[in-house]
């Protein structure tokens, strides 16, 4: 009897492993099969076995066990970092940041590209540069008098803001306006005409540079005329952008405090509508000019057309 319960257990045992190997194409390479013998005297009343009354019955159990091996990678960690403060200021704590690989350098990030800030609601017209003429081919020219100094100043508060001038707000004539050329004050005539030249230090057959400079007179505020002035300013909602209602206040002060008793003064104002701010006033009154000077506010929208009819 016991030889036949051996056999039994036997062969169930190897059913058993041919089962789980038939059924183990698609379980994963880590579940083993381990097979446990258990005999009992009692009949399993749960098995779909047929007991016989008085004999025992061998059960036989399969029970899968899954291994899970753990595998250790060497890595560099990051560098502790002490941090003092509560629980909650632990949690939001940036994370630390990972140090370079052993044996290499930290790769250096690409440099971020330089944008041309422009202050906002700023715009200039790019007119592009005079070609450059023989005289050979054309030896007359004609020229304009530009004494605008804008676009110098303009440059000079892009760099001192830390930003780069647009290039179609640099205009060389107006940067050579800006400093003194050290021509002599022409007496008891209009203007004088000065030129020089040198030879280029781009060519080599025989061209010269020519400047011409013109320098008008100089009057003293005694013996000008007196001055009869209208400003026209667009106090429209633009204008609040870095403070330039603000500037323009102080300049007109500064204009009030060089101003004679026979000046005249007078200002139109225009956002959606224009509008007389101050009639044709004395500059020896001073205080009603100022207190319309510092009333301005900016409002509406622009409307230049109201602004210039009205002004003029």
């Amino acid at each position: 009897m016991k030889l036949y319960t051996k056999r039994s257990i036997l062969f169930l045992l190897i059913a058993a492993l041919l089962l789980v190997a038939c059924g183990g194409a698609e379980s994963p390479a880590d579940i083993r099969p381990i097979a446990v013998e258990e005999t009992s005297e009692e009949a399993d009343t749960s098995s779909d076995a047929i007991a016989v009354e008085g004999q025992p019955v061998v059960v036989t159990r399969v029970v899968t066990e899954t291994v899970t091996e753990n595998f250790e990678v060497e890595a560099e960690m990051p560098v502790e970092q002490s941090f003092e403060g509560t629980a909650a200021d632990a949690e939001s704590a940036p994370a630390p940041l990972a140090t370079a690989p052993a044996g290499g350098t930290t790769p250096e990030e690409p440099p971020t590209p330089r944008v041309e800030a422009t202050p906002s609601a700023m715009f200039f017209e790019e007119y592009g540069v005079n070609p450059y003429i023989l005289t050979e081919v054309d030896n007359l020219s004609t020229f304009s008098l530009d004494v605008d100094t804008g676009s110098y100043s303009i440059a000079r508060r892009y760099l001192q803001d830390g930003l780069q001038p647009p290039a179609e707000a640099i205009r060389v004539e107006e940067f050579v306006n800006s400093f003194e050329q050290g021509y002599q004050i022409p007496p008891n005539t209009a203007f004088a005409v000065y030129a020089d030249g040198a030879p280029s230090p781009f060519h080599t057959d025989g061209t010269y540079f020519l400047r011409i400079g013109v320098q008008g007179y100089e009057s003293s505020e005694e013996v000008r005329p007196s001055a009869n002035l209208v400003f026209v300013i667009d106090v429209s909602g633009s204008m609040a952008q870095e403070n330039r209602l603000g500037l323009v206040k102080q300049s007109l002060e500064i204009l009030v405090n060089r101003m004679r008793a026979d000046d005249t003064i007078g200002i139109v104002v225009y956002g959606s509508d224009a509008r007389v701010v101050l009639p044709p006033t004395n500059g020896s009154d001073r205080n009603t000019i100022l207190n319309a000077i510092y009333s301005l506010e900016t409002e509406g929208s622009t409307n230049l057309e109201a602004g210039l009819l009205l002004g003029t």
